[in-house]
């Protein structure tokens, strides 16, 4: 029997009724696989940059307590196979503690940082009254402490010191984009104040300004030999994971750790992930 040409074209046009589909469906697959291996290898180059910046921050702080490196101010670069690990160590010795800090060093501190002179006047002066005891205060400012409590962004009871850099925030006037210019400059770890010897330049600004109208004068700078015995060397260590292939920020982290080089002893004090937009000025700047 002879087909006509109208019965094969028929037949034609439902086998292109049949790979048409099979062909969108196959496209899908294709894409959805490449898409999920790409995924896929994301994920585990992440995870390899978290396990690289976590390695780098325990080496790291390995060889300042073995005195390999000195506890100073520091910047080193690694090789690592597929990425380079920048590593920043800031002594804390060399930060304001702002459970301590005078109100003109804060101030200053602040307007160091590119605070408008007027707002960091007001919150110098807001977080000096957070943290001191009702009991020490007189009544026109325990009143005052009432205001700033009331006023609070967060549920936080004053009168006592910071616990962390984060509860700052308490603070009415201290806002997020502040505490981060603040942030790398100060620390709850250094029970002084910080010496001549500073390698902060913001931080040395700040006292130099406030000792000149407080007539309070900062401590000689200590030499190597004199901090590596000090009991209680507080040390902060950032590292930025930068992949070789692009140049990409692939991981941050930021931990401090007191060490004890005599006993032989590390306690780790803070340990924190840096979002890799700010990593770069928080770990290659410093700031």
């Amino acid at each position: 029997m002879i087909r006509s040409g109208r019965d094969r074209g028929f037949a034609l046009l439902i086998v292109l009724w049949g790979i048409v589909p099979l062909t969108i469906i196959s496209s899908r697959i294709v894409a959805t696989g490449q898409s999920e291996l790409r995924l896929s290898t994301a994920l585990v180059a992440a995870e390899q940059a978290d396990a690289e910046a976590d390695g780098a921050v325990q080496d790291a702080i390995f060889r300042l307590a073995a005195g390999q490196w000195p506890i100073k101010a520091a910047l080193y670069r690694w090789a690592l196979p597929d990425a380079q690990a920048v590593i920043r160590v800031e002594p804390d010795k060399d930060k304001i503690n702002p459970n301590t800090a005078s109100l003109l060093a804060l101030q200053y501190l602040m307007e160091a940082t590119g605070i408008r002179s007027a707002t960091a006047a007001i919150v110098a002066r807001n977080t000096v009254l957070w943290r001191t005891p009702p009991a020490l205060m007189t009544t026109e400012e325990q009143a005052e402490l009432a205001r700033l409590a009331s006023s609070s962004p967060m549920e936080a009871v004053p009168g006592h010191y910071f616990t962390s850099l984060d509860s700052l925030l308490s603070v009415p006037g201290m806002s997020p984009a502040l505490l981060d210019r603040l942030r790398p400059h100060l620390s709850l770890y250094q029970p002084d104040i910080p010496d001549t010897g500073a390698s902060d330049p913001l931080v040395m600004h700040a006292l130099l300004r406030a000792t000149k109208e407080d007539g309070i004068r900062l401590p000689p700078a200590s030499s190597p030999t004199d901090i590596r015995s000090s009991d209680h060397i507080a040390v902060t260590v950032a590292v930025l994971i930068v992949r070789k292939a692009d140049g990409q920020e692939a991981a941050a982290r930021v931990a401090t750790v007191q060490l004890n080089p005599d006993k032989g002893i590390v306690t780790m004090l803070d340990w924190r992930r840096v979002p890799l937009s700010r990593a770069a000025e928080r770990v290659v700047k410093g700031r």
